[in-house]
């Protein structure tokens, strides 16, 4: 039985998430309804199965999501797996061009000098490398303690093979985008071998 979420953003013209809620669903659910205001934490870890570094930052990511979720924080977790270490020799199954865009962007608005990975983006405003625990511990204590900017209510109807999304936004800025995103969790493969250092 697969999990999935659905992933809502307001998004400013900046592209920088304005709020974002999730909640996880399973097929041939009928209705699963969620809304959510105040304060919330998105934590977006830039990775890749060809980064010798990165499996740190990914159980950091998991364990901190996990913990969140016990303590029924707001703290949202998702992973963009970049395609630019595929020429090392292992392509990784769910990387893609857009993420090294995506990555890009916050690196030009950051001023972060180079994309690199793991590198971890919470709420837009904040990069740093993806497995520091004191680092991403601090940024989410601050993004917590930050009054959240909008209210969104959202419903999700699940119609045979489509989903249906209904939201309610208690306002809206000018230019903003709503992005919705079908994520699917906890997907695994197989990696045939670990690169050692002197490949990375």
């Amino acid at each position: 039985m697969k999990k999935w979420t659905i992933a809502i953003g307001v998004v400013l013209a900046t592209g920088i998430a304005a709020f974002l809620t999730s909640k996880p669903f399973v097929e041939k659910e009928s209705l699963i309804s969620t809304s959510s205001s105040g304060t919330f934490a998105v934590l977006e870890l830039f990775t890749s199965q060809g980064c010798s570094s990165c499996p740190a930052a990914d159980q950091l990511l998991n364990s901190i999501i996990e913990e969140a979720a016990a303590r029924g924080e707001p703290v949202f977790g998702l992973s963009f797996h970049v395609s630019y270490w595929d020429y090392l020799g292992w392509k990784d199954p769910y990387a893609s061009s857009a993420y090294n865009v995506r990555q890009g962007n916050y690196v030009n608005q950051l001023k972060a000098g180079n994309a690199y990975t793991p590198q971890m983006v919470v709420n837009g405003k904040v990069e740093f490398v993806g497995s520091s625990r004191k680092e991403a511990d601090s940024a989410i204590k601050t993004a917590l303690a930050k009054p959240g900017g909008y209210s969104l209510k959202v419903s999700v109807v699940e119609n045979g093979g489509e989903l249906l999304v209904k939201y309610a936004l208690d306002k809206v800025p000018n230019q903003a985008l709503i992005n919705i995103a079908l994520v699917k969790n906890e997907v695994e493969n197989h990696v045939a071998r670990e690169r050692t250092k002197d490949e990375h």
